[in-house]
């Protein structure tokens, strides 16, 4: 923590400053309406890649969402990393998903 009145550098938990003994005011920690789920939105993402496409969709929906709550502040900016990240999974796996449902419709048609 920095003095305002000095400018030294203090100890984060310290009450008063090192140099000058000047009080310290405690950093004030923003406050946001919802928190972050930006680590749920990339699970949701791998695992629509790996394991079920079906929860690709949801990933997308989920990330553009959260994206959207980071850009209005209602949201910790943390989690923008991850949100993304799963978004862009989500949506690969909703583009293997429509692939894979066209060539199964292709392959039925085909069969008859």
């Amino acid at each position: 923590m920095i003095c305002t009145r000095c400018g030294s550098n203090n100890l984060a938990n310290a009450a008063f400053c090192s140099q000058c003994a000047s009080r310290l005011a405690p950093e004030i920690q923003p406050m946001y309406r919802y928190a972050s789920r930006g680590t749920t939105v990339l699970v949701l993402g791998i695992l629509s890649i790996m394991v079920c496409s079906i929860m690709g969709p949801i990933a997308w929906s989920m990330g553009g969402e959260e994206l959207r709550r980071i850009a209005a502040g209602e949201t910790s900016p943390m989690g923008q990393q991850s949100a993304f990240a799963g978004r862009i999974c989500g949506i690969v796996a909703t583009v293997m998903l429509a692939l894979t449902g066209l060539f199964v419709l292709w392959a039925v048609a085909t069969i008859h």
